[in-house]
């Protein structure tokens, strides 16, 4: 238990002792964490502790949103985003491979269907 004064995130000193031990048992003569000269260590311990990806599948969502309003054309970009929402959605509620298809697909089309009705192919004019 910490007497520091500052809350320790959940699971936070723990995943850093385990962070630790694999890295010697891996031959890693110092214990650091591997990536500690690039980042913030605090924000390391901080993204370790967390449980889930739940916040990563909003981030994708607004991310997701922003590319829309910014290239509301670009039907490849929204389609390897959608692809991205859609695993990270698998891997939170352990969705099957052919449900995570399933998904893709289906948001795919509609996507397709409002990207028609937006901007018409120039073969449907004719």
């Amino acid at each position: 238990m910490s007497t520091s004064a500052e809350p320790q995130p959940a699971g936070g000193a723990a995943h850093l002792e385990r962070a630790k031990s694999a890295q010697n048992a891996e031959g890693g003569e110092t214990g650091e964490l591997f990536y500690a000269d690039i980042v913030d260590r605090a924000a390391l311990v901080r993204a370790m502790a967390v449980k889930g990806v739940d916040q990563e599948i909003g981030l994708l969502r607004l991310k997701f949103r922003d590319h829309v309003r910014e290239s509301p054309g670009d039907l490849e970009l929204m389609l390897k985003s959608i692809g991205l929402i859609v695993r990270a959605t698998q891997a939170r509620y352990g969705m099957s491979a052919q449900s995570s298809a399933d998904l893709v697909g289906a948001i795919s089309n509609e996507l397709r269907g409002i990207a028609d009705q937006i901007m018409p192919r120039e073969e449907d004019d004719v």
